[in-house]
C-alpha cells in the first residue's frame, strides 16, 4: 500500500509540473505586446495589393479596410489585410 501512495504522489507531481508549464505559456501569451502584430503602411499595402493610394483612400472612406492614423501616416494591420483578401476569395470549384 505504501508503494501505491508513492506512485500516486509521483503522478500528482507530474500533473502539477505540467500544469505549471501550461500556466507559464498562458501567462506569456496573455502578456504579449500588441505590437507583435505586423503593421504595414500605405506604400506596403499599395505594393502588396497592386492598387493605387487613391484606391486605398476609397477603401478607408467606405469602411472596407480598418486603419490607424498617426499624423499624416496611415497604418494597417497585416491580419486585417488578410481578412479582406479571404473575404473576397473565390473558390474556382464554385465559380
Amino acid at each position: 500500500m505504501n508503494s501505491k501512495l508513492i506512485l500516486e504522489q509521483a503522478d500528482f507531481n507530474e500533473i502539477k509540473s505540467t500544469l505549471k508549464k501550461v500556466l507559464n505559456v498562458i501567462n506569456t501569451l496573455s502578456k504579449s505586446s500588441p505590437l507583435t502584430e505586423q503593421w504595414l503602411d500605405n506604400q506596403d499595402i499599395s505594393n502588396l495589393l497592386h492598387v493605387s493610394k487613391r484606391t486605398l483612400q476609397n477603401y478607408r472612406d467606405n469602411g472596407i479596410i480598418p486603419f490607424s492614423q498617426i499624423g499624416g501616416k496611415i497604418y494597417y494591420k497585416a491580419s486585417d489585410v488578410e481578412k479582406l483578401l479571404l473575404k473576397h476569395y473565390v473558390n474556382v470549384k464554385n465559380y
